[in-house]
């Protein structure tokens, strides 16, 4: 639900839809299904799947694109020493997605074609979650960043996003809650926020601020002639609207607060833990700011990126360590009719698998593989009992809890918001095994049906809301003489 109801500029405002909108399912219930030979790993077309191929050289040696949704994969010859494969004969694997995005394929063609219907969604009112996947290296953070030239996911999003929704006030009126619903903010709250902001967007943090504002700016100008949603009807003057961000990353199955500075030598980060409210997750005490504007996301977005983990691999030199996500909320509240909506979008880098082999790491660089990979395991395992379950008609546990990542997952995973995977891989000879994981990983969620459920009403309040009186109790006075500091120092 929203308040806001923007479409796609190509689709008309005069069109009726509502002559389309009927249940074709009787119809075709006397179709047949037709069957496949046994020796191909063949994926269904039941949920949201897409899968991106990373450009290198000699793609048509071991992988063909044979159309927009089939992946040929032919298994090398020094793989097939183990099956029964007589000479001369190969072993050829077919993957089916409802996407496949090329290699020579841009960043815009990504998200016309993937992520801007999700954008447009998640500004209407709907959840979503999107997911980046593959081997280590195949260039996930890529396809969720960019670069300047090159604008990723996430970039593009946020410029969709404050291009399409009307004008910002710069101090925020209300914020989402962890009970899914709205905290109206007051001055102390405000003035809070704003000293946050301003503590991550001033030059005490380690980040190059004029850099990356060069560069936000840099992708304007390359995305200013994109095409954004339109709102047809303006915001009457008793609705606030207000948007905030979050970024927390998840290493060595700990959680931490990317928008919270590195503590001083010899002092260890927070850890924080998880929360539950009405089946929904959250994490307790994560930083939200406040943001009116691409640029001041984009700023945050980089701030935390500073924070996350990477180090050097063998297969990798730049290799994230760590499995991170970044929240936009859009909160809108009335005045006259009182109504609440909150609306999220999950953007969550997942961090590569490895094979301990190929990588050769030790230390804590074994450590934190082995940490990415059992969660990534318990993902793979609560993914295939979802399909398991629905294919059988049976009720087994799924083990969200034995993992972070899959407890964070859980609304999406079991149909509560929309939810899709963009898997990255890279198709160079010496990745093929780690490549096919990624690839029966990605046919096991491609098989899963997710029915989008009804969320039940939540609880307007908790106890643990009750805190945030403490920042009322605070002197205003300090918080203004602290703002003053920042912006002047």
């Amino acid at each position: 639900m929203s308040y806001i109801s923007a479409r796609d500029p190509s689709l008309s405002k005069d069109y009726s839809y509502t002559k389309v909108r009927k249940n074709l399912a009787k119809h075709y219930d006397t179709c047949e299904g037709t069957s496949k030979d046994i020796s191909e790993e063949t994926v269904n077309n039941a949920s949201e799947n897409n899968i991106v191929l990373k450009s290198v050289e000699n793609l048509g040696e071991l992988y063909e694109i044979e159309n927009d949704k089939t992946l040929l994969c032919r298994v090398p010859i020094e793989l097939q020493h183990a099956r029964n494969v007589h000479e001369n004969e190969s072993i050829t694997r077919t993957f089916k997605f409802s996407k496949i995005i090329g290699p020579n394929s841009n960043q815009t063609k990504l998200f016309d074609e993937v992520v801007k219907g999700k954008v447009l969604e998640f500004i209407n009112g709907s959840n979503c979650t999107l997911m980046s996947y593959g081997a280590s290296g195949s260039g996930k953070t890529f396809t969720i960043v960019g670069t300047s030239e090159e604008p990723g996911i996430i970039p593009r999003s946020l410029e969709y996003l404050f291009r399409t929704l009307p004008t910002l006030p710069e101090v925020p009126l209300i914020k989402p809650n962890a009970s899914g619903g709205i905290s109206y903010m007051t001055e102390a709250k405000c003035l809070k926020d704003k000293m946050d902001r301003q503590i991550l967007l001033s030059k005490h943090t380690n980040m190059d601020c004029a850099l990356h504002k060069q560069t936000y700016k840099a992708m304007q100008e390359r995305l200013s002639n994109e095409l954004v949603g339109l709102i047809d009807q303006a915001l009457g003057p008793d609705v606030m609207l207000n948007v905030w961000v979050s970024f927390a990353e998840i290493y060595n199955e700990n959680i931490y607060d990317l928008l919270k500075p590195h503590p001083c030598k010899g002092q260890s980060r927070q850890k924080l833990c998880l929360g539950n409210v009405n089946g929904d997750t959250y994490i307790k005490g994560l930083t939200s700011i406040s943001v009116s504007s691409g640029l001041e996301a984009y700023l945050i977005l980089q701030y935390g990126l500073h924070n996350t983990k990477y180090a050097a691999t063998s297969v990798n030199s730049q290799s994230s360590r760590s499995h991170c996500v970044f929240t936009l909320k859009i909160a809108q509240a009335s005045t006259t009719n009182k109504e609440e909506f909150v609306s999220v979008f999950n953007f969550c880098d997942l961090a590569g698998s490895e094979r301990i082999k190929k990588t050769q790491n030790v230390g804590d660089r074994l450590k934190e593989s082995n940490s990415i990979n059992t969660s990534l395991l318990v993902l793979g395992r609560c993914i295939k009992l979802i399909r398991d379950n629905q294919k059988l008609k049976t009720s087994k546990v799924i083990p969200f809890r034995e993992s972070k990542l899959t407890q964070l997952l859980q609304k999406a995973l079991l149909g509560y918001e929309s939810v899709w995977m963009i898997v990255n891989i890279n198709t160079c000879r010496e990745m093929f095994e780690e490549t096919q994981h990624v690839l029966q990983f990605s046919a096991i969620a491609k098989d899963v049906i997710v029915e989008q459920q009804m969320l039940k009403a939540c609880r307007t309040k908790r106890v643990s809301e009750l805190l945030d009186t403490q920042i009322d109790k605070m002197n205003v006075k300090e918080l203004q003489e602290q703002i003053a500091f920042c912006q002047t120092s």
